[in-house]
């Protein structure tokens, strides 16, 4: 067996989904039209980080027929109001997510940005707000196969 093979055995295929547009979450379909019109395929790591997407951009519980499916971590960063509080439960839902896919093995690291460990020194209030009102979060982590991926997984901006 291959290991291209074996990776798509272990973890799994599926039908490729693209960004409609790049200013929004949005996914379609993507077809083909080699050999006639059909669905584009997506298997091995690339399909696990396509999976891993979806259930970074559902709202955890969205779906109705696996109500386990999705991120809680968007919801959290709207109703949790200490920052610090909010962080930490944005990084319990992000490995929540990856520990229920049985296709990842562990997660190696998991960054918050920016760093906000210097907001105790002279920064004007205005710039912490800004600095506070940001949130990109980035994990890395093994799949059963081996192979290690980082995926950024949230990119929240403020209105400024």
């Amino acid at each position: 067996m291959t290991t291209e093979a074996a990776a798509r055995r272990q973890l799994g295929w599926g039908v490729r989904a693209v960004r409609v547009d790049e200013a929004d979450l949005g996914m379609d379909i993507a077809l083909t039209t080699a050999g006639g019109l059909d669905l584009q395929q997506v298997s091995g790591l690339d399909n696990l980080d396509q999976c891993l997407r979806m259930a970074f951009t559902t709202a955890l519980g969205a779906d109705v027929f696996n109500v386990d499916f999705g991120f809680d971590g968007v919801a959290v960063v709207a109703r949790e109001p200490d920052p610090v509080l909010a962080r930490e439960r944005v990084r319990i839902s992000v490995v929540q997510v990856l520990s229920r896919d049985r296709r990842v093995r562990q997660v190696l690291d998991l960054r918050l940005d920016p760093d906000r460990s210097d907001d105790a020194g002279g920064a004007s209030p205005a710039e912490r707000a800004h600095r506070w009102g940001r949130l990109d979060v980035e994990v890395a982590f093994e799949a059963v196969t081996g192979d290690q991926r980082v995926l950024g997984v949230l990119r929240t901006v403020d209105g400024a």
